[in-house]
């Protein structure tokens, strides 16, 4: 996650089956981006899983002027 913390995107699509690590992770992301729309999805119907889809837009960076 420190590598797409350092990186230039300005929009990640973060797709995920396991939603314990999704938030997680996009907790450790919430500094430099913030979480749009989020979309369940069932993308494989013959598995219990679910998956999520979120859509993650950098934040603006702000400068303190003195």
């Amino acid at each position: 996650m420190r590598m797409l913390s350092n990186s230039v995107l300005e929009k990640i699509v973060y797709i995920s089956y396991n939603p314990a690590t999704h938030a997680s992770y996009i907790y450790l992301l919430n500094g430099d981006y913030a979480a749009g729309k989020v979309h369940p999805s069932d993308l494989f119907n013959q598995t219990q899983h679910v998956e999520n889809v979120v859509l993650l837009k950098r934040k603006k960076v702000t400068l303190n002027k003195r």
